[in-house]
């Protein structure tokens, strides 16, 4: 594919754009952050009413709790397969608090005529802190040892051009461009939570984070193997000589001479353009019909992957690309 402007001229550019979109995402999602109770201890109830059957009962199950001991609960009112749930974020310490928080929900909902009976009931789902603190920490652990093999893996698949490009160069920028590829989809995801107070940062969200880094770092590290090609090649080209003899090109002539890091940039990035955007478009067809389509947990999770998806396409091309040239090239000492 013939190349119809440089990305890598405008490198400076590609790279303020990338950091102000992560600044600000991350400002969205931690100002709006509200992790589930499978992360901070709580209970869950999905009930077998009308919606608006539940008016009001989050205020007055929040007073009640209070009133009984519980500290600073937090009640919210969502949907959850089909049916009206209800969410009580708060620390249950031993079994007298689950028995006690069971019973007063209970109570409350039938007393006030939100629900006729226990059987309206669907399901009850109570966690206590010591679960929600080892989910924490799998979450954490899991995102954290992806980013390390993942650099682990751009050292020694990039060690035969570490005289022109630096592998762990490369393997910093692919982390930090999994970062901004998360950090998009996050921002997106605190918007969803500021408009609905329902939707929480859950195990579902930390599936589709992790699935977003396998998926963007495919496009990454496409583009880096064709610059890797594409220098490999200029550096195994041969001169002819007066008396027909070949001689390979050494180091010091590629590296002053014949290389030219802005062209092979921007050839790589242009050859493997059609087939990044084909494979994109393709993912998020069936992503958005997830989206139109499914409900609850399936919605969330394909819209975070479709933002994922995009900010990936755009990571790949556009950001990992610049900063590469810029620290790996043009500012390499």
């Amino acid at each position: 594919m013939d190349i119809k402007f440089s990305v890598i001229k405008n490198a400076m550019f590609w790279i303020v754009s990338g950091v102000v979109l992560m600044l600000i995402s991350l400002i969205l999602f931690f100002s709006n952050l509200r992790l589930s109770i499978q992360f901070t201890g709580g209970m869950e109830l999905i009930l077998d009413v009308e919606s608006q059957n539940l008016e009001g009962v989050d205020e007055g199950i929040s007073k009640l709790l209070v009133d009984n001991g519980f500290d600073s609960p937090g009640v919210y009112i969502g949907e959850k397969k089909g049916y009206p749930s209800l969410i009580l974020e708060l620390d249950i310490s031993d079994d007298k608090s689950v028995d006690l928080l069971s019973s007063l929900t209970k109570d409350y909902l039938i007393d006030n005529g939100h629900i006729s009976s226990g059987d309206d009931i669907l399901e009850n789902a109570i966690i206590g802190p010591s679960i929600g603190d080892w989910m924490k920490k799998a979450a954490i652990t899991a995102i954290l040892f992806g980013l390390l093999f993942i650099g682990i893996y751009m050292l020694f698949a990039f060690s035969g051009i570490r005289e022109y490009l630096s592998p762990g160069l490369l393997a910093l920028v692919t982390m930090f461009t999994l970062l901004f590829d998360v950090l998009i989809p996050a921002g997106a995801y605190g918007i969803f939570m500021f408009l609905n107070s329902a939707i929480q940062v859950d195990l579902i969200f930390i599936v589709s984070i992790l699935t977003i880094m396998g998926y963007s770092i495919n496009d990454t590290i496409i583009i880096f193997d064709r610059i890797r090609e594409n220098i490999s090649y200029t550096k195994e080209k041969k001169l002819e000589k007066d008396n027909g003899q070949t001689v390979k090109i050494n180091k010091s002539e590629i590296k002053d001479n014949n290389i030219d890091y802005v062209e092979i940039f921007d050839k790589s990035i242009w050859q493997t353009m059609r087939r990044s955007l084909a494979t994109s478009f393709s993912t998020l067809l069936v992503l958005i019909s997830m989206f139109i389509f499914g409900g609850g947990v399936i919605q969330l999770f394909s819209f975070t992957l479709m933002i994922g998806v995009i900010a990936g396409t755009f990571s790949s091309i556009f950001f990992a690309t610049s900063l590469t040239y810029i620290f790996g090239v043009k500012n390499s000492k």
